[in-house]
Protein backbone atom coordinates (compact mmCIF):
# COMPACT_ATOMS: atom_id res chain seq x y z
CA UNK A 1 0.00 0.00 0.00
CA UNK A 2 2.84 2.32 0.90
CA UNK A 3 4.57 1.49 -2.44
CA UNK A 4 1.42 2.41 -4.34
CA UNK A 5 1.13 5.75 -2.58
CA UNK A 6 4.82 6.45 -3.41
CA UNK A 7 4.29 5.76 -7.13
CA UNK A 8 1.14 7.92 -7.14
CA UNK A 9 2.97 10.79 -5.48
CA UNK A 10 5.79 10.62 -7.97
CA UNK A 11 3.31 10.50 -10.82
CA UNK A 12 1.53 13.60 -9.62
CA UNK A 13 4.77 15.45 -8.96
CA UNK A 14 6.40 14.91 -12.39
CA UNK A 15 3.51 14.01 -14.58
CA UNK A 16 5.52 11.09 -15.94
CA UNK A 17 5.80 7.44 -15.47
CA UNK A 18 8.42 6.50 -12.88
CA UNK A 19 10.34 4.55 -15.67
CA UNK A 20 10.80 7.81 -17.69
CA UNK A 21 11.72 10.11 -14.84
CA UNK A 22 15.45 10.03 -15.92
CA UNK A 23 14.94 10.31 -19.74
CA UNK A 24 16.84 13.66 -20.14
CA UNK A 25 19.99 12.01 -18.75
CA UNK A 26 19.58 8.97 -21.00
CA UNK A 27 19.05 11.24 -24.05
CA UNK A 28 22.28 13.12 -23.36
CA UNK A 29 24.22 9.89 -23.10
CA UNK A 30 22.74 8.65 -26.38
CA UNK A 31 23.67 11.82 -28.24
CA UNK A 32 27.20 11.66 -26.83
CA UNK A 33 27.61 8.05 -28.01
CA UNK A 34 26.27 8.99 -31.46
CA UNK A 35 28.79 11.88 -31.73
CA UNK A 36 31.66 9.59 -30.73
CA UNK A 37 30.58 7.00 -33.31
CA UNK A 38 30.46 9.57 -36.14
CA UNK A 39 33.86 10.98 -35.13
CA UNK A 40 35.34 7.49 -35.10
CA UNK A 41 33.95 6.76 -38.58
CA UNK A 42 35.41 10.03 -39.91
CA UNK A 43 38.82 9.16 -38.52
CA UNK A 44 38.70 5.71 -40.13
CA UNK A 45 37.64 7.23 -43.48
CA UNK A 46 40.54 9.71 -43.40
CA UNK A 47 43.00 6.82 -43.12
CA UNK A 48 41.62 4.97 -46.19
CA UNK A 49 43.63 5.43 -49.44
CA UNK A 50 42.17 7.86 -51.96
CA UNK A 51 40.80 6.35 -55.16
CA UNK A 52 40.65 7.58 -58.73
CA UNK A 53 39.47 6.40 -62.11
CA UNK A 54 42.42 4.05 -62.21
CA UNK A 55 42.04 2.67 -58.65
CA UNK A 56 43.76 3.34 -55.33
CA UNK A 57 46.56 5.90 -55.40
CA UNK A 58 49.82 4.57 -54.02
CA UNK A 59 49.03 0.98 -54.90
CA UNK A 60 51.14 1.01 -58.05
CA UNK A 61 48.51 2.69 -60.26
CA UNK A 62 48.60 6.34 -61.35
CA UNK A 63 45.61 8.67 -61.43
CA UNK A 64 44.17 9.06 -64.92
CA UNK A 65 43.44 12.59 -66.13
CA UNK A 66 40.22 13.34 -67.95
CA UNK A 67 42.16 14.15 -71.14
CA UNK A 68 45.40 15.58 -72.51
CA UNK A 69 46.29 19.04 -71.11
CA UNK A 70 45.90 20.75 -74.45
CA UNK A 71 42.22 19.71 -74.56
CA UNK A 72 41.34 21.14 -71.16
CA UNK A 73 41.67 24.82 -72.08
CA UNK A 74 38.80 27.23 -71.69
CA UNK A 75 37.41 28.91 -74.80
CA UNK A 76 38.72 32.39 -75.61
CA UNK A 77 36.32 34.68 -77.46
CA UNK A 78 38.15 36.99 -79.86
CA UNK A 79 35.34 38.16 -82.13
CA UNK A 80 36.24 39.05 -85.73
CA UNK A 81 39.60 37.71 -86.97
CA UNK A 82 41.33 38.26 -90.31
CA UNK A 83 43.89 35.51 -90.97
CA UNK A 84 47.14 36.16 -92.79
CA UNK A 85 45.91 34.19 -95.82
CA UNK A 86 43.12 36.77 -96.28
CA UNK A 87 40.27 34.74 -94.72
CA UNK A 88 37.96 36.73 -92.43
CA UNK A 89 36.13 34.87 -89.65
CA UNK A 90 33.34 36.26 -87.44
CA UNK A 91 32.30 35.42 -83.88
CA UNK A 92 35.49 33.46 -83.29
CA UNK A 93 36.01 31.42 -80.12
CA UNK A 94 39.29 29.61 -79.65
CA UNK A 95 38.33 26.30 -78.05
CA UNK A 96 41.38 24.03 -78.18
CA UNK A 97 45.12 24.62 -78.44
CA UNK A 98 47.27 21.89 -79.92
CA UNK A 99 51.01 21.85 -80.53
CA UNK A 100 50.80 23.31 -84.05
CA UNK A 101 47.17 24.29 -84.59
CA UNK A 102 44.19 25.93 -82.89
CA UNK A 103 40.62 24.59 -83.08
CA UNK A 104 38.06 27.40 -83.25
CA UNK A 105 34.32 27.94 -83.56
CA UNK A 106 33.05 30.72 -85.82
CA UNK A 107 29.90 31.76 -87.62
CA UNK A 108 31.24 29.75 -90.60
CA UNK A 109 31.67 26.58 -88.55
CA UNK A 110 34.54 24.81 -86.86
CA UNK A 111 38.05 25.19 -88.28
CA UNK A 112 41.60 24.05 -87.52
CA UNK A 113 44.07 26.90 -88.11
CA UNK A 114 47.89 26.90 -87.76
CA UNK A 115 49.30 29.37 -85.25
CA UNK A 116 51.27 31.26 -87.89
CA UNK A 117 48.10 32.26 -89.81
CA UNK A 118 46.69 34.31 -86.94
CA UNK A 119 47.31 38.10 -86.96
CA UNK A 120 50.19 39.53 -84.99
CA UNK A 121 47.97 41.16 -82.37
CA UNK A 122 46.69 37.71 -81.32
CA UNK A 123 50.08 36.02 -81.17
CA UNK A 124 50.78 36.94 -77.49
CA UNK A 125 47.47 35.36 -76.46
CA UNK A 126 48.20 32.24 -78.51
CA UNK A 127 51.70 31.97 -77.09
CA UNK A 128 50.38 31.90 -73.53
CA UNK A 129 47.73 29.29 -74.39
CA UNK A 130 49.92 27.11 -76.62
CA UNK A 131 51.02 23.89 -74.87
CA UNK A 132 54.73 23.49 -74.28
CA UNK A 133 56.56 21.20 -76.67
CA UNK A 134 57.59 18.03 -74.92
CA UNK A 135 61.15 16.93 -75.52
CA UNK A 136 61.67 13.30 -76.48
CA UNK A 137 64.64 11.25 -75.43
CA UNK A 138 65.68 8.05 -77.15
CA UNK A 139 65.66 5.34 -74.50
CA UNK A 140 66.49 1.68 -74.38
CA UNK A 141 65.32 -0.52 -71.55
CA UNK A 142 64.07 2.49 -69.61
CA UNK A 143 67.45 4.23 -69.60
CA UNK A 144 69.07 6.72 -71.94
CA UNK A 145 70.76 4.75 -74.69
CA UNK A 146 74.39 5.96 -74.90
CA UNK A 147 74.59 4.76 -78.49
CA UNK A 148 71.82 7.20 -79.45
CA UNK A 149 73.52 10.22 -77.94
CA UNK A 150 76.14 12.37 -79.71
CA UNK A 151 79.63 11.49 -78.62
CA UNK A 152 82.24 14.16 -77.94
CA UNK A 153 85.32 14.22 -80.10
CA UNK A 154 88.09 11.92 -78.91
CA UNK A 155 90.98 14.18 -77.85
CA UNK A 156 93.39 11.28 -78.37
CA UNK A 157 92.32 10.64 -81.98
CA UNK A 158 94.98 11.53 -84.55
CA UNK A 159 94.46 14.81 -86.34
CA UNK A 160 93.64 14.85 -90.05
CA UNK A 161 96.76 15.31 -92.18
CA UNK A 162 97.29 18.84 -93.47
CA UNK A 163 96.25 19.67 -97.01
CA UNK A 164 98.85 19.19 -99.74
CA UNK A 165 99.59 22.29 -101.82
CA UNK A 166 100.08 22.21 -105.58
CA UNK A 167 100.96 25.46 -107.34
CA UNK A 168 101.96 26.30 -110.88
CA UNK A 169 101.60 28.55 -113.89
CA UNK A 170 100.35 28.29 -117.48
CA UNK A 171 102.06 30.26 -120.25
CA UNK A 172 102.86 30.06 -123.98
CA UNK A 173 105.68 31.62 -126.06
CA UNK A 174 105.02 34.78 -128.04
CA UNK A 175 108.34 34.96 -129.90
CA UNK A 176 111.72 36.47 -129.11
CA UNK A 177 111.94 34.13 -126.10
CA UNK A 178 109.03 35.93 -124.42
CA UNK A 179 106.05 34.15 -122.89
CA UNK A 180 102.50 35.24 -122.19
CA UNK A 181 100.54 33.97 -119.16
CA UNK A 182 97.16 32.38 -119.79
CA UNK A 183 94.46 33.78 -117.50
CA UNK A 184 90.96 32.41 -116.75
CA UNK A 185 91.92 28.79 -117.50
CA UNK A 186 90.27 26.12 -115.37
CA UNK A 187 92.73 23.74 -113.72
CA UNK A 188 91.60 20.41 -112.21
CA UNK A 189 93.34 18.06 -109.76
CA UNK A 190 92.65 14.30 -110.14
CA UNK A 191 93.93 11.14 -108.54
CA UNK A 192 96.28 9.30 -110.93
CA UNK A 193 94.02 6.22 -110.99
CA UNK A 194 90.93 8.35 -111.69
CA UNK A 195 92.68 10.17 -114.52
CA UNK A 196 93.83 6.86 -116.03
CA UNK A 197 90.20 5.66 -116.17
CA UNK A 198 89.07 9.00 -117.61
CA UNK A 199 91.84 8.92 -120.24
CA UNK A 200 90.99 5.39 -121.35
CA UNK A 201 87.34 6.32 -121.85
CA UNK A 202 88.39 9.45 -123.76
CA UNK A 203 90.60 7.51 -126.16
CA UNK A 204 87.94 4.89 -126.79
CA UNK A 205 85.44 7.60 -127.70
CA UNK A 206 87.75 9.86 -129.75
CA UNK A 207 90.76 7.69 -130.65
CA UNK A 208 89.76 7.14 -134.28
CA UNK A 209 89.24 10.86 -134.92
CA UNK A 210 92.58 11.77 -133.32
CA UNK A 211 94.42 9.06 -135.28
CA UNK A 212 92.93 10.27 -138.58
CA UNK A 213 94.04 13.86 -137.86
CA UNK A 214 97.56 12.68 -137.06
CA UNK A 215 97.70 10.68 -140.30
CA UNK A 216 96.83 13.81 -142.28
CA UNK A 217 99.60 15.68 -140.42
CA UNK A 218 102.15 12.97 -141.29
CA UNK A 219 101.08 12.95 -144.94
CA UNK A 220 101.46 16.73 -145.21
CA UNK A 221 104.90 16.53 -143.65
CA UNK A 222 106.00 13.78 -146.01
CA UNK A 223 104.89 15.91 -148.95
CA UNK A 224 106.79 18.95 -147.65
CA UNK A 225 103.46 20.80 -147.60
CA UNK A 226 104.15 23.38 -144.93
CA UNK A 227 100.78 25.05 -145.18
CA UNK A 228 99.03 21.70 -145.20
CA UNK A 229 101.11 20.49 -142.27
CA UNK A 230 100.24 23.60 -140.25
CA UNK A 231 96.54 23.14 -140.91
CA UNK A 232 96.72 19.41 -140.19
CA UNK A 233 98.63 20.07 -136.95
CA UNK A 234 96.03 22.57 -135.79
CA UNK A 235 93.28 20.07 -136.63
CA UNK A 236 95.06 17.32 -134.67
CA UNK A 237 95.35 19.56 -131.60
CA UNK A 238 91.68 20.50 -131.96
CA UNK A 239 90.74 16.80 -132.01
CA UNK A 240 92.64 16.23 -128.75
CA UNK A 241 91.06 19.37 -127.24
CA UNK A 242 87.57 18.13 -128.14
CA UNK A 243 88.29 14.72 -126.62
CA UNK A 244 88.65 16.45 -123.21
CA UNK A 245 85.28 18.18 -123.51
CA UNK A 246 83.78 15.93 -120.81
CA UNK A 247 84.58 17.37 -117.34
CA UNK A 248 87.44 15.49 -115.67
CA UNK A 249 85.71 13.74 -112.76
CA UNK A 250 86.01 12.98 -109.96
CA UNK A 251 87.98 16.15 -109.22
CA UNK A 252 89.90 16.63 -105.98
CA UNK A 253 90.06 20.40 -106.38
CA UNK A 254 89.67 23.10 -109.05
CA UNK A 255 91.07 26.56 -109.61
CA UNK A 256 91.07 29.26 -112.31
CA UNK A 257 94.34 30.87 -113.33
CA UNK A 258 94.95 34.46 -112.29
CA UNK A 259 96.07 37.28 -114.58
CA UNK A 260 99.67 36.08 -114.28
CA UNK A 261 98.67 32.51 -115.19
CA UNK A 262 99.21 31.12 -111.67
CA UNK A 263 97.02 28.54 -109.95
CA UNK A 264 96.85 26.79 -106.56
CA UNK A 265 95.28 23.42 -105.74
CA UNK A 266 94.75 21.77 -102.35
CA UNK A 267 93.95 18.13 -101.57
CA UNK A 268 94.93 15.24 -99.31
CA UNK A 269 96.75 13.23 -101.99
CA UNK A 270 100.58 13.21 -102.13
CA UNK A 271 100.49 12.86 -105.95
CA UNK A 272 97.95 14.07 -108.49
CA UNK A 273 97.44 14.73 -112.20
CA UNK A 274 96.82 18.36 -113.16
CA UNK A 275 94.45 18.71 -116.12
CA UNK A 276 93.81 21.94 -118.07
CA UNK A 277 92.85 22.99 -121.59
CA UNK A 278 92.86 26.33 -123.39
CA UNK A 279 91.60 27.82 -126.68
CA UNK A 280 93.74 30.80 -127.78
CA UNK A 281 92.64 33.12 -130.59
CA UNK A 282 95.38 34.63 -132.72
CA UNK A 283 94.25 36.75 -135.63
CA UNK A 284 91.76 34.76 -137.67
CA UNK A 285 92.89 31.43 -136.18
CA UNK A 286 92.20 29.67 -132.89
CA UNK A 287 94.70 27.27 -131.35
CA UNK A 288 93.75 24.54 -128.90
CA UNK A 289 95.94 23.11 -126.13
CA UNK A 290 95.53 20.42 -123.46
CA UNK A 291 97.75 19.54 -120.48
CA UNK A 292 97.66 16.49 -118.20
CA UNK A 293 100.75 16.62 -115.99
CA UNK A 294 101.65 14.42 -112.98
CA UNK A 295 102.60 16.52 -109.96
CA UNK A 296 104.03 16.00 -106.49
CA UNK A 297 102.97 17.98 -103.43
CA UNK A 298 105.14 20.96 -102.61
CA UNK A 299 106.49 21.38 -106.14
CA UNK A 300 105.63 23.95 -108.76
CA UNK A 301 104.16 22.76 -112.07
CA UNK A 302 104.73 24.79 -115.22
CA UNK A 303 102.37 24.12 -118.10
CA UNK A 304 103.66 25.44 -121.42
CA UNK A 305 104.34 24.44 -125.04
CA UNK A 306 106.77 21.68 -123.96
CA UNK A 307 104.22 19.44 -122.26
CA UNK A 308 101.11 19.80 -124.43
CA UNK A 309 99.18 16.56 -125.09
CA UNK A 310 99.14 15.74 -128.80
CA UNK A 311 97.22 12.47 -128.87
Amino acid sequence: MAGARRRLALSRAGGQSPNLAYFPTVKKLSLLLLFLFVAAQSAVGAQKPATSAAGPVGGGTKTIQAGPPEKLNQAINVGRVKLKDGTTLKDVALVMFNADTVVLHSSDGDKVVPYELFPDDLQPVLTRARPAVKATVMVKGGYIDPAAQPRPADPTAPLAPPKQIYSGRISLPTGDKATAPLANIRVVAMRPADFAAYDRARQVAHGAEIAAAQQRLLAAGAANDRAGAAAAGAAALRAVYDSFSAPPVPALDMDTTAENGSFRLECDEPQIVIVARAAIASGSSTFHFVWAMPATAGGRTLLDETNIISH
